[in-house]
């Protein structure tokens, strides 16, 4: 929290008309989401996020040149969002994400489409889990089996064990015990 607390005092975090360039701007609300989020004041966090996603989806040139940003971008508004107790608002977030492929002209490559899809799937569950919404946890689960079997070896092995924990999570709780196994 001290290098936090230290960073934040850096004459280029004072005003955002500091960051003269795009990175510059992105490391900005970066800075000030992570200080946010890890002081507890959620809910300055949550608006710093949403202002880097607006940012961006007013500049789509900057989002063709590094989807990785806007991926990362929308990945904290929606976990702020979660934080909020918008998981509405954290799910039409974590749509925006599976939808970058239809951005004109943006090429995403395979690592990230790859990382967008378990992201997205693991947030789906946990936030079906957090708001007790068991039946959607099991409809999401369903809808996207295919593809988890499918990019199997690419996904990471603490993907495939908290899926299936998530998964488990919803079935125990709508007392389907032998689909929980």
């Amino acid at each position: 929290m001290k290098g936090f607390k230290e960073l934040i005092k850096n004459p280029y975090l004072k005003n955002e008309k500091r960051a003269l360039s795009h990175h510059a701007l992105l490391l900005y609300f970066d800075c000030w989401s992570w200080y946010y989020q890890h002081t507890l004041q959620l809910d300055k966090a949550y608006k710093m996020c949403h202002r880097i996603v607006s940012y961006l989806e007013k500049n789509p040139d900057k989002i063709r040149l590094n989807p990785q940003a806007y991926m990362a971008a929308l990945s904290s508004l929606s976990n702020r969002c979660s934080n909020c107790n918008k998981y509405d608002e954290a799910l039409r977030v974590i749509e925006k994400m599976e939808h970058m492929h239809e951005i004109k002209g943006i090429k995403i490559p395979e690592s990230l489409q790859t990382e967008i899809l378990t992201y997205s799937i693991e947030r789906w569950l946990m936030i079906f889990a957090f708001s007790r919404d068991f039946k959607r946890g099991i409809e999401s689960f369903e809808k996207t089996k295919h593809e988890i079997e499918k990019n199997r070896k690419a996904l990471r092995p603490t993907f495939v064990s908290m899926y299936h924990e998530l998964i488990a999570l919803c079935y125990l709780h709508l007392q389907q015990f032998d689909n929980a196994l």
